[in-house]
């Protein structure tokens, strides 16, 4: 390489943090990014000198919760950015010392290291690698390696620094795009919504996992995806090898820290010329108590426009999918939006840009009214105790998706693409006319143990989605199921005779139910005094602040001879039923807090192991009203 030989355009730039770097009204704000041309200083080869300082830091945490705290890896000082599209480039640079001293660290391309080694104090190294760009500009610097900081540890956030003084004697960008391929991709950019699952957690499930289904890629080879870096990447690929779908989305991640964590330029390395892009991200960005995933929805928009360049220069389609609703209804039964601020912003780009948009949010919201505030529970991870392995004590979750509510959305998704892309055809699978009732319906009791319960199973119903369980006599209550089986457990005052009706659905089509009656008198119904929990009180019941949630403290009396408690919630309406938390003997006297998804029917009691059985306490209804729309924050805005 020649010495001082940089390319035509390239620029020096001085980069700089600002001081701000703290919470505001439980916004995190992060220090200020300040860049401006810089005069060039030469150095003894003719090249451009890099002045570096590089160190970590973690923010400060908000109300002590750990889960607030980011940790930040920068480097400020000169950098060298060059004209360049959003594509894969090969990087080739010439290093030397600028002072004489020996230098280790990394070549940073585009904010990420991209090769490791040590600048001799003689001589010069040259280093060659490539890099999938995730902007219109490459950015070469140096990062130099990392050593304890010198500075006040209780004072100053800094753990670790460094400084360095390097000459980039030269650099060539050559751009490396990517070969049309006999095979066409349809790459996923998301958070958990999306994510690929493993059966130890069913019956959680992404989008991403349906769709090559409904694009007609069956038969399909199902695997891990080794180029990347992390376990939940799968590849589906069709057995004729024409297309495939790649599902890169990770749990947790926002349109910010899928870029930061390298995820984006994973999937930018496989990206080609035919494929398409799909970018769903909104309800992790909206997470103010997150620093390293939270944006406004300005920094939104422009951290999209990014994955939407990138796509387009390497020849792909980019579509930008807003988030999928969560399971949320106003006291009429109507849903309500979250994150719409962010699917505002989506909407606004994709018609500035001219980029595909699948509605995802407004689509979403209108199967929830369709199928209404009970059946729209079938989506989501709204599980009784004791229903799934995975779930033992049960699970309350408006966000994340059952493998029901994964199909559902995929299926508008791939509708979508179908019409953004040439090439991938939506295939819908065959409903049925009518559905049948459930057949060899039976009743299985066991009061074996500390938990008794009543098991019903039945035959799978063909064509049917999901299944209500509505129990007759004593308090009557519906639950929906994803299987053909359901555990009812005992509760406080259930008669021994209940009438079960079993109905199979499918959107808002049901066939005829199926009716047993099981009479059995459990031996934990036979309560005494000395085996009833008493003085359970409800207070500090929040209602009004958080708009999609109920907060409230629990206490009660301890009774002799029990080694444990269970604080449970049981839904009249809905037949959910979920174990709060568990509490120790000497745990008794302290503050046990406790948060339900915001609906009526709540009904919250305490269990106890006694040498002789279970003890119960009587039901304590959770009160309920309408958030105060005003002041009511969403949970995914109080620290967590």
């Amino acid at each position: 390489m020649n010495a001082g030989k940089l390319p035509s355009g390239y620029e020096a730039v001085g980069r700089s943090f600002g001081e701000d770097f703290g919470w505001s009204e439980g916004i995190f704000s992060d220090r200020a990014v300040t860049d401006e041309l810089v005069p060039e200083e030469r150095g003894p080869r003719g090249g451009v000198v890099l002045r570096t300082r590089r160190w970590v830091e973690d923010s400060p945490s908000l109300d002590g919760t750990q889960a607030t705290v980011g940790t930040y890896d920068r480097v400020e000082g000169t950098l060298v950015r060059c004209p360049s599209r959003a594509v894969n480039v090969e990087v080739r640079a010439c290093l030397a010392s600028a002072d004489g001293n020996a230098q280790t660290g990394s070549l940073m391309v585009d904010g990420f290291a991209v090769a490791s080694c040590t600048v001799p104090a003689e001589g010069v190294v040259e280093v060659e690698a490539t890099a999938p760009l995730t902007r219109r500009a490459c950015e070469v610097t140096w990062a130099p390696e990392l050593g304890p900081s010198a500075g006040d540890a209780v004072s100053s956030p800094v753990r670790d620094e460094a400084a360095a003084v390097v000459e980039l004697v030269s650099l060539s960008v050559e751009e490396r795009p990517r070969e049309m391929a006999g095979e066409r991709t349809v790459f996923i950019a998301s958070d958990s919504l999306a994510q690929t699952y493993t059966d130890a957690v069913r019956p959680q499930a992404g989008w991403g996992e349906y769709l090559a289904r409904y694009l007609g890629i069956e038969p399909c080879l199902v695997e891990h995806d080794a180029r990347f870096g992390y376990a939940a990447a799968t590849r589906y690929t069709g057995g004729d090898g024409t297309r495939s779908v790649v599902n890169a989305a990770m749990a947790a991640r926002s349109a910010r820290s899928f870029i930061a964590e390298g995820k984006l330029g994973q999937v930018l390395s496989l990206l080609g010329p035919g494929d398409v892009l799909l970018i769903q991200f909104g309800a992790n960005d909206a997470t103010r108590a997150r620093p390293l995933r939270y944006s406004s929805p300005a920094e939104f928009m422009a951290f999209l426009e990014r994955y939407i360049d990138s796509a387009r220069d390497r020849g792909a389609i980019p579509v930008v999918v807003t988030p999928p609703p969560r399971y949320r209804f106003d006291a009429a039964g109507a849903p309500l939006a979250d994150f719409v601020p962010y699917a505002e912003a989506e909407r606004e780009l994709c018609r500035r840009t001219g980029t595909p948009c699948i509605d995802l949010a407004a689509e979403g919201a209108r199967v929830l009214s369709e199928l209404g505030p009970q059946h729209a529970r079938a989506l989501y991870l709204k599980l009784s105790a004791g229903q799934y392995p995975a779930y033992p004590e049960g699970v309350d979750d408006s966000t994340h998706l059952s493998q029901l509510g994964a199909r559902v959305f995929a299926r508008i998704v791939a509708k979508g693409v179908s019409g953004s892309a040439d090439g991938f055809e939506f295939h819908d699978e065959e409903a049925p006319a009518a559905l049948e009732a459930p057949r060899h319906l039976a009743a299985r009791s066991h009061d074996d143990g500390d938990d008794p319960c009543l098991d019903l199973s039945w035959e799978g119903v063909p064509g049917a989605a999901f299944y209500t369980v509505a129990r007759r006599g004593g308090d009557a209550g519906c639950v929906v199921v994803l299987e053909p089986r359901f555990r009812d457990q005992v509760e406080p005052g259930r008669p021994d005779a209940v009438t079960y009706e079993v109905q199979a659905w499918r959107g808002r089509l049901s066939g005829p139910a199926a009716v047993i009656e099981a009479v059995h008198a459990f031996a934990a119904e036979g309560r005494d005094r000395a085996r009833h929990i008493v003085g359970v009180d409800l207070y500090e019941v929040d209602a009004a602040n958080i708009a999609d949630s109920i907060g409230f403290s629990v206490r009660f009396r301890a009774l002799a001879g029990v080694s444990g408690y269970r604080v449970l919630a049981r839904n009249a309406q809905t037949g959910q039923r979920l174990v709060l938390g568990r509490i120790a003997v000497d745990e008794v006297d302290g503050l046990h807090g406790y948060r339900v998804t915001r609906e009526p029917g709540w009904r919250i009691f305490v269990e106890g192991d006694g040498k002789d059985g279970l003890c119960t306490s009587d039901e304590i209804e959770l009160p309920w009203a309408p958030p105060d729309a005003e002041h009511a924050r969403a949970s995914w805005e109080v620290p967590f």
